[in-house]
């Protein structure tokens, strides 16, 4: 066998950095991310994931901590609020650079999940500083990322300034969008971007699950995915390969029915929305393919 023909049986390794954001008592995010972007590696590829409890402030380059570190702590607090969430031995926090140069040296991808947390409260300690390391791996450096609800939302902050969300009632009168919501497929210039090559033309869009009471209100972005309820769903970073989702690509549909009864339990008068019985899992998988095709291995 030649160099060559060896070479090219060879796969690529794609590394994903996950930034977990939650209180993980309740959210399994980083977790479902994992699952579902390794299950999507396709035949030239091969994909890992490590994951961070960033709320915690477990951050890459901290060699001192590890998840099994931060589980152990949530444990022994039962119920972390944010008085006592920050947690790193010897209080000793990385700077934004020491975290971006750790990611851009060993990784491929950047995902970001959902939290309870708002991502314009800067009491929490570890929003600023992921304030400052999404502007430098988006601006700077160009990483691929994947960011959902709260993360973006941070995104949509970062590019747009502080009132870069809004609540979806003052837009449509909803008080939330909870459920297996159709979001619409936009077109950029007139054409679908590459994202969405082989969702069906007659098809417009893809049933995913949906969790969020706010949408948000982006310029200098291309909006890629509305529903009846928000105009911008979904966008992409102008000239960079950040792809942001008011919504969870990841969500089979019993995670998704599990947050819509806790939901209801705390608001009964919330509305589920079923535009289909369940998200379609293929569309979204095929999305994340795309993602990596087309804007992970164009380098």
């Amino acid at each position: 066998m030649t160099n060559t023909e060896e070479n090219s049986d060879r796969k690529r390794e794609v590394r994903i950095c996950i930034f977990d954001p939650s209180n993980r008592t309740v959210y399994t995010g980083g977790k479902l991310m994992d699952d579902m972007y390794t299950k999507c590696a396709t035949s030239d590829i091969t994909v890992s994931c490590d994951e961070y409890a960033i709320a915690y402030h477990h951050w890459p380059s901290m060699n001192n901590v590890s998840l099994d570190d931060v589980t152990k702590y949530i444990q022994k607090t039962e119920q972390p609020d944010k008085a006592v969430r920050p947690y790193v031995p010897g209080n000793q926090l990385p700077s934004a650079d020491q975290v971006v140069d750790f990611i851009i040296k060993n990784y491929d991808v950047l995902l970001i999940g959902g939290s309870d947390d708002s991502a314009t409260d800067d009491n929490l300690p570890y929003i600023p500083l992921l304030h400052k390391v999404l502007d430098k791996l988006i601006n700077v450096h160009d990483l691929p990322i994947n960011a959902y609800c709260f993360g973006a939302q941070l995104v949509a902050r970062v590019m747009n300034g502080d009132e870069s969300t809004q609540d979806l009632e003052e837009v449509s009168g909803e008080k939330g969008e909870y459920g297996f919501v159709r979001f619409k497929i936009q077109t950029v210039d007139g054409e679908r971007i590459p994202l969405f090559d082989g969702i069906p033309i007659e098809d417009e869009g893809i049933v995913s699950t949906a969790l969020h009471d706010e949408c948000f209100v982006v310029h200098h972005s291309e909006v890629l995915l509305k529903s009846d309820n928000a105009p911008q769903s979904a966008f992409k970073v102008k000239g960079k390969r950040t792809f942001c989702f008011q919504f969870h690509l990841d969500y089979p549909k019993e995670e998704g029915e599990k947050f819509f009864a806790a939901q209801m339990k705390e608001e009964p008068e919330t509305r589920i929305i079923r535009d289909a019985d369940g998200p379609e899992l293929d569309k979204s998988m095929s999305i994340i393919r795309n993602f990596y095709k087309h804007y992970v291995l164009k380098d």
